[in-house]
């Protein structure tokens, strides 16, 4: 027998027997399981390429010792989790075209709100607003960019690209628990980003009586609170004010 089939069979073997590992412990794997139904249940579910990253980022924030590179797991690993908890992801789309077929089918829109009615009818609750958060791009926040005169409450963070983390979001429920500590049960209402999914952030949920649910994938355009009645409004009186001095002036 060569070296070299002798070199292969014994990475065949490896390969085996790593896939045979469950690599994280009892206790994390059910922490794992438990997280991702509450995630189905809040209209969460993941998919393949979001939970490997759930993953990596719950066992990286928490120094879990794991034989993953880096601490992000394979798509083998995962897909034997998967199977050892009897679980299934869905499956990701075309962005364009899922929203496309989202917004053309009435029957999706009707569903959220059928959902939002009985989340507020089994909670007891009314709506309200919260104060905004501002997230700006950069490395360190500078107290200039805050102004003097923003909404009272205003929470401001800041990231390399300017868009929302899971560090931050963390961050940002913290205060929320805090701020509402003498009201509950709540209902909190998110999109999909990916920031909104980690296992902390389920569990401080869950803890503090706060239920979350999602707004369905590829419309929050139509969807989305503050798109639809603030933004949007905003745009449409804006763009009205622009067409209107262009007539008067020319310019």
């Amino acid at each position: 027998m060569s070296i070299s089939m002798l070199r292969n069979r014994a990475l065949t073997i490896g390969e085996e027997h790593t896939d045979k590992r469950t690599a994280l412990s009892a206790e994390v794997e059910d922490k794992l399981k438990s997280a991702l139904l509450e995630m189905e249940e809040m209209g969460f579910g993941p998919t393949m390429t979001e939970f490997i990253g759930i993953v990596h980022d719950h066992v990286v924030a928490n120094e879990i010792p794991t034989p993953f590179v880096g601490g992000r797991p394979g798509y083998k690993w995962a897909a034997s989790f998967l199977s050892r908890h009897n679980l299934r992801l869905k499956r990701g789309g075309t962005m364009q075209l899922a929203r496309k077929n989202v917004t053309a089918d009435p029957f999706v829109i009707y569903g959220y709100y059928d959902l939002l009615q009985r989340a507020q009818e089994r909670l007891g609750i009314n709506g309200t607003t919260l104060p905004p958060v501002v997230v700006f791009r950069g490395k360190h926040m500078q107290s200039t960019w805050k102004g003097t005169q923003d909404i009272p409450g205003t929470q401001y963070a800041v990231s390399e690209n300017g868009w929302m983390t899971t560090p931050i979001f963390e961050d940002i429920l913290k205060y929320f628990v805090d701020e509402t500590k003498d009201r509950r049960p709540l209902l909190l209402i998110l999109d999909g980003h990916i920031s909104h999914t980690s296992i902390a952030t389920v569990e401080l949920a869950k803890k503090e009586n706060i239920s979350i649910l999602k707004l369905p994938a590829h419309c929050t355009d139509v969807l989305q609170p503050l798109d639809a009645t603030c933004f949007a409004p905003l745009k449409n009186y804006n763009q009205y004010s622009l067409n209107d001095h262009v007539n008067k002036t020319g310019a």
